[in-house]
């Protein structure tokens, strides 16, 4: 068993705390959950059987898929879509699924009262109960969260508008930070550098709003010679990117 990871993020005013673990090589899960003030709000559980050889498990590989699901959760709620679990979690009651509210620890997963079993061939799945259970081979399960796993592997920068950028000119510029292309960053640091070889470099600092986009009005130095670039840098998470866009001649 691996360690795992704990992430607390802050939406629009609520703190969401995530969870993600390796359940150890006899379930062969990777399990995530999502608490509000100790609420179970959503689940998300992987097998790694496929990472299995001769009862053996691929650590590293492990390792990697365990910081992609947590990632990919992470982001999904800086995305805002905790509305679609909580409708989700509604419709569960609604079906007979686990219609009150359950409080349960955040340390350690699901507390007793929390946990229902279903059973596979080769593992005993636990179950948040405000949830419909997972399939019973272990497989992924995320009708609530359609991002692909690729798309949260590395933070991306991109314009909104591709255009030349010329001395002299003034412009707008706006910026789009995200993992991936459906799952954008919110209040991700954004700086935006003027360099050339014949004038003094400029620095703007900014941040990214809730649709993850950052939006700068810049006055480009006029210059005749030499070079010169926009370079522009985001972070967030301890991840970050960046692009660089030539700058031509008046």
């Amino acid at each position: 068993m691996i360690p795992g990871y704990n992430t607390d993020i802050e939406f629009d005013g609520t703190i969401y705390h995530v969870q993600t673990e390796d359940k150890g090589l006899k379930a062969r899960l990777i399990v995530s959950l999502v608490y509000v003030g100790g609420e179970i709000l959503a689940s998300k559980r992987t097998s790694y059987d496929d990472l299995m050889t001769d009862g053996k498990v691929d650590e590293a590989a492990l390792i990697e898929r365990l910081q992609r699901q947590h990632k990919l959760i992470c982001a999904a709620i800086r995305a805002g879509r905790i509305e679609d679990l909580r409708r989700m979690g509604k419709q569960m009651g609604a079906d007979g699924n686990g219609a009150s509210a359950h409080k349960g620890k955040r340390r350690g997963g699901e507390s007793g009262a929390l946990k229902k079993k279903a059973q596979s061939a080769d593992a005993t799945v636990e179950v948040a109960p405000r949830f419909a259970p997972h399939p019973a081979n272990g497989s992924e399960s995320s009708a609530w969260l359609d991002l692909p796993a690729s798309s949260v592997d590395d933070l991306q920068l991109s314009l909104l508008e591709e255009r030349d950028f010329r001395a002299g000119e003034t412009v707008v510029l706006s910026v789009r930070v995200g993992y991936g292309p459906s799952c954008a960053i919110p209040n991700a640091f954004v700086k935006v550098k003027i360099l050339g070889t014949t004038f003094r470099p400029t620095i703007f600092n900014t941040r990214t709003d809730h649709n993850g986009i950052a939006t700068l009005r810049l006055m480009i130095p006029h210059f005749t010679a030499g070079r010169a670039a926009i370079l522009i840098e985001a972070s967030a998470d301890g991840h970050r990117a960046e692009l660089r866009r030539l700058i031509h001649h008046a």
